[in-house]
């Protein structure tokens, strides 16, 4: 038994506590990781639709911008200029309400290359990667170990990752 786990790569004892723990901080890691590049990804989508409904029913945006008008103040912003008055509240809304929209693509879009920034922090390296693929895939190879020497195979086969 103790040469096909030397054959295999397999530690020959058995795990301490602090690989375990640091095997399930990488597992959290790249829990974490997926689930911002997911929500990201996902409120892109949701800010890019949106601002496509309204692009294309612009009716869409007239409450916001009334609203939004409303909680700028009672008194309507008008601006006299040589050509006549220019009511600024409009103006004014929709300049919030796009420079608001643009703030949430950018917390969205941040968001998923955070999680693209954790998730090689948490891996490390090629070789970290290729640990964590055998540790995972151990008990597969032991099996498959074990059937080839019950069989009568001289050596085990061995996986390549």
């Amino acid at each position: 038994m103790r040469m096909i786990q030397q054959y295999q790569g397999i530690p020959e004892h058995e795990p301490s506590a602090g690989e375990r723990l640091e095997a399930g901080g990488r597992i959290l890691g790249i829990t974490v990781s997926g689930v911002l590049m997911i929500g990201g990804l996902f409120l892109c989508c949701t800010v890019f639709f949106t601002i496509l409904n309204v692009l294309r029913d612009p009716a869409l945006l007239a409450e916001s911008q009334l609203e939004w008008q409303a909680l700028l103040g009672s008194e309507p912003l008008v601006f006299e200029t040589p050509t006549g008055t220019v009511n600024a509240g409009p103006i004014l809304a929709l300049g919030i309400l796009g420079v608001s929209a643009l703030v949430l693509a950018k917390m969205a879009i941040q968001i998923t290359v955070t999680g693209g920034r954790i998730l090689p922090l948490v891996l490390g390296e090629r070789k970290a990667v290729k640990r964590m693929l055998r540790e995972s895939l151990a008990q597969q190879q032991r099996a498959q170990a074990e059937a080839a020497v019950q069989d009568g195979a001289a050596k085990p086969p061995r996986l390549k990752f």
